[in-house]
């Protein structure tokens, strides 16, 4: 149906209306049907072929803006094929809807087979309340948005199905870390789910590829301040201050064994960050809890690294076996500009920032393990 190789163009218009139905035309010469899609900040429609064998979902700004995330898109999407990650294959588009050119990005859907149930984080969160709810005399739980209570939750209500909880977990941590090192700030509870298939049951329990993955290393920011702030980060002489400034600002939301961070709207709407139990930070200041939270998410991931030989394997990796080179040459390839340089620089520096941290954060939980080994022989030894 399209091409992830070519770029595409997708046209709209009120024309392309036949009775209730919508449809819109590629630049392959075929017409095909629309079915709209609420959900979300972006306004956005499914591209289906006759049989609805094939989608696409096709996401857009319905007004003018300068956000650069899809360019992060495309990179994550590039550094999940060399990592051999699933993902949401996203496609370069030009979209015009009334003869008006949108910023806007096409994703094959990741879904499998038609058959597939999705359960998303926040469903997980939902049936988690109504458990607790209906088990403890109306208690109202708090939502969670971390590794160990997905697992706890899905173990719950799958713990008679043969599923692979252990696998589920690396893959979550997997997603975890990726977020950390390229400061994936939309992680949130409707971007990570899971699914199964219906014909085969709760065995085939997986999570899902990932996908709506391009906030990453502040590039959802207008296209004037990502190049201001490529342009500092190259000129300081103190990267690590400086990118740690920038994180706090678009934090990291999805934590190991504990809750980190997610994004709340105070009542005069502005957007602040904190941790999930955002009352008890509303008259605060929230860059010491963004820092908060920051290390302790770079301490999770490096007790993962150390105790989880697969976890360990991935992240070297993500340090060693990347090419981001390679991934602004493929897209670039297909469109002009698809990767502008500048962004490419911040996601490099960044990342290499947020990797020098977590090796650090990694040295010193193997020397603390080390040392609790020495102190339990030498108690053992006192006591022979």
């Amino acid at each position: 149906m399209f091409d992830k190789r070519k770029k595409h163009k997708i046209i709209t218009s009120e024309d392309f209306h036949v009775g209730k139905e919508n449809f819109c035309f590629a630049d392959d010469g075929e017409c095909y049907y629309i079915k709209t899609d609420t959900r979300g900040k972006k306004s956005k429609f499914w591209i289906l072929d006759k049989n609805a064998n094939k989608r696409y979902l096709l996401k857009y700004e319905s007004r003018e803006n300068e956000s650069l995330e899809n360019v992060g898109q495309f990179i994550m999407c590039g550094i999940l094929d060399q990592l051999e990650i699933p993902y949401a294959e996203y496609l370069v588009v030009d979209y015009y809807d009334d003869g008006v050119k949108r910023d806007a990005i096409m994703s094959k859907n990741y879904r499998e087979n038609k058959d597939d149930v999705e359960i998303s984080g926040f469903v997980l969160n939902s049936k988690n309340r109504d458990r607790l709810y209906d088990n403890a005399e109306g208690m109202i739980a708090e939502r969670h948005h971390n590794v160990d209570f997905y697992i706890d939750t899905l173990k719950y209500l799958y713990s008679k199905n043969e599923v692979d909880f252990d696998q589920i977990r690396t893959t979550l941590v997997k997603y975890a870390l990726l977020q950390y090192v390229y400061v994936m700030s939309d992680l949130h509870f409707y971007n990570l789910s899971f699914s199964y298939s219906e014909s085969k049951g709760h065995k085939s329990l997986k999570v899902n590829p990932f996908y709506d993955c391009g906030n990453i290393c502040t590039l959802n920011l207008s296209t004037r301040k990502v190049k201001n702030n490529a342009e500092q980060f190259k000129k300081t002489g103190k990267k690590k201050a400086f990118v740690e400034n920038l994180i706090y600002k678009k934090m990291p939301m999805f934590g190991i064994k504990s809750d980190i961070c997610s994004i709340f709207r105070e009542p005069r709407g502005e957007m602040l960050i904190c941790r999930p139990t955002c009352d008890e930070y509303v008259d605060k200041d929230k860059i010491p809890v963004a820092k908060e939270c920051l290390e302790r998410l770079r301490h999770e991931l490096a007790v993962e690294i150390v105790e989880n030989d697969e976890i360990e394997r991935f992240y070297n990796r993500v340090r060693y076996n990347l090419n981001l080179d390679k991934v602004a040459e493929e897209y670039n390839s297909i469109a002009k500009d698809t990767i502008p340089e500048y962004c490419m620089d911040l996601v490099k520096g960044i990342s290499e920032v947020n990797i020098a941290e977590l090796d650090k954060a990694v040295l010193a939980e193997r020397k603390s393990r080390y040392v609790d080994e020495l102190n339990s022989k030498m108690i053992e030894n006192e006591k022979k």
